[in-house]
């Protein structure tokens, strides 16, 4: 499902999902979410891609 999305829409349906596989729930506002989880997604995107 994550090879449909594109850009930024990516790496949040990334964020989104590896809060779900931790929390077993959506986060309901952005706060709950980690920014050290962010970054560390977008590190590895961003490596991905280059």
């Amino acid at each position: 499902m994550i090879q449909l999305k594109r850009g930024n829409t990516k790496l949040g349906f990334a964020v989104m999902f590896k809060f779900f596989q931790y929390e077993a729930r959506f986060p309901h506002t952005k706060s709950e979410i980690s920014r050290t989880v962010i970054e560390y997604i977008a590190r590895r995107y961003l490596r991905r891609r280059a």
